[in-house]
């Protein structure tokens, strides 16, 4: 099965938004899903400005026994380590971060997206699901 990414943007209310990525099958280094921004947030994407709340990521399925997921304002975002918004700390089949404070990121730069890997540690047959919580703005 080739990568084909499911990103859906969902506009929470009160400037919150919610980001479900659905992978199949992700590869250990290559794979990359693409977070569309807006600078309203509207129409499928996040605001262009914001703040990540929280990072969950699931190993639905495959072969790896772990994932070690990160968030960048490029594509590649490991390549380019002051473009990282979030990065994972330990690899495990089930990541869940809060980010306290929240983490701002600002797509602008970076082709109005934001770029997720999951990072399986094997294979091409992982299925992962990922959701992000979002906050628009700075403030």
């Amino acid at each position: 099965m080739a990568y084909a990414p499911v990103v859906i943007c969902r506009a929470l209310g009160a400037g919150r938004f919610e980001v479900e990525i659905s992978e199949p099958a992700a590869l250990a280094t290559t794979s990359e899903a693409e977070i569309p921004t807006s600078d309203d947030g509207g129409n499928n994407t996040i605001p262009t400005r914001g703040r990540i709340l929280s990072q969950k990521c699931t190993l639905v399925s495959g072969s790896a026994a772990s994932i070690d997921p990160i968030l960048g304002e490029v594509a590649n975002p490991a390549g380019t380590p002051d473009r990282v918004v979030a990065e994972n700390a330990t690899p495990a089949a089930n990541v869940y971060n809060q980010a306290v404070p929240p983490i701002p990121y600002n797509a602008g730069g970076g082709g109005n997206k934001l770029f997720h890997r999951s990072v399986p540690d094997s294979a091409a047959d992982n299925v992962a699901r990922t959701v992000y919580q979002v906050l628009a703005g700075w403030e």
